[in-house]
Parts: structure tokens; sequence; C-alpha cells
């Protein structure tokens, strides 16, 4: 069966980016976001791969609606990719606006959170993949960075769920730019990994006993 990709912040940048580029390698693609007119102009474009979810990343019940739909088109999901998110503006924390650090909050890291939540039933079935849009920005210090700090979150958050979910699921957190993820790459990285990890796994057991 065709295998079919979740994406959140679908309408533009990495998200649509990815979207072009996992249907050129024959997935089946959930397109997530709020813009519908772009989601459209998009999934015209891919074609019948395509199906258009036009919902709010930060509300936990169109994120799950959306699922249900994708998953009743195309019979499964295999994979699902938290890429919404944004920064702020000004930055730093004491000219910034506390308000606009909530709203983005809501989105990088609630947002990621639901999807990861939403699509947990899915992914059980298909031994799935969680890829969520890190940066390098959550990987070192940046004076004042408000953004920084929820990357920060993120990698925080994939490594944790990798270990809680280790037997059922893989996790990505993909340091992506604007020609969008290669899943086809980053799914063999992790397809090895995680076979690596198995085998050293049964060689741990067979030692004690």
């Amino acid at each position: 069966m065709t295998k079919t990709l979740f994406i959140t912040g679908a309408s533009s940048g990495i998200g649509a980016a990815t979207a072009r580029a996992a249907a050129k390698a024959g997935w089946n693609v959930g397109l997530f976001a709020r813009s519908e007119d772009k989601l459209k102009d998009l999934a015209r474009e891919i074609g019948d791969q395509a199906l258009v979810l036009t919902g709010d990343a930060t509300q936990y019940d169109d994120q799950e609606q959306a699922m249900s739909r994708l998953a009743q088109k195309f019979g499964q999901i295999d994979a699902v990719f938290a890429n919404a998110g944004r920064g702020t503006s000004p930055g730093g924390t004491e000219k910034g606006d506390p308000d606009d650090w909530k709203s983005m909050i809501d989105l990088n890291v609630m947002g990621a959170l639901y999807t990861a939540h939403a699509a947990m039933p899915y992914l059980r079935k298909t031994t799935g993949q969680y890829v969520v849009t890190g940066s390098a920005a959550g990987r070192r210090h940046i004076k004042g960075s408000i953004y920084g700090a929820t990357k920060f979150f993120i990698h925080g958050f994939a490594g944790n769920l990798a270990d809680e979910m280790a037997d059922i699921l893989w996790v990505l957190a993909a340091l992506a730019n604007q020609t969008g993820v290669d899943l086809s790459e980053a799914f063999q990285a992790n397809i090895e990994k995680k076979t690596r990890s198995d085998a050293d796994r049964h060689r741990n057991n067979a030692k004690l006993q």
C-alpha cells in the first residue's frame, strides 16, 4: 500500500517543499494549514496524491479531525511532519511582546505536541515516523531568542519521545531548509538506527541469559 504523510504548515516554505518531494517519491500527502487557497493550489499541482486539510495547528481538534479524514481517504498514516512554526518580532526578552510569545509557543511547542499525540493511534499501527522541524537555534544559545528557546524544547522533546516510543515509533528532529525535508533519506537513517538498536538489545538480552 502507498504510504501516507500528514504535514502541518504545508501551505508554503518547508512544508510545501516537503509535500512536493514526498509526492514525487510516491507518497500520499495530507496538506494541513490555515490557508485553504494556498493548499488548494498546491494540491492541484501535486494531483490525486494530495488531500487538502484546512485547520489551525494550535487547535488539537483540528489536527485530530484532519488526521481522521486523511486515514479515511488513504487507508492509513505512515508518517507525520510537525512543521508549523514561526518566529517573533521584536526579539529578545526585555523588548519582546509577551502576547506574541504565547502565540508563538502555542504553535511551535503545543502544535508539535498535538501532532504527536493525535498521530499516535495511526503510527502505532504502521510502526510510523514522527518528524518535527528543529533548528540550529535550538542547538546553541542566541542572545535573547525566545524562538530559539522553543526549538531547544523541540529537540529535547524529540529525544524524549524517541525513548518513550522506541518499540513502535521512529522520531527525527530535522534541521530543514526551504527545499524541504528529504523524508526518504531521513526515514532510511531512522530504519538503520533502529535496526542497530534492536540488534544491540538482542545481544544484551542474550548476555543476561
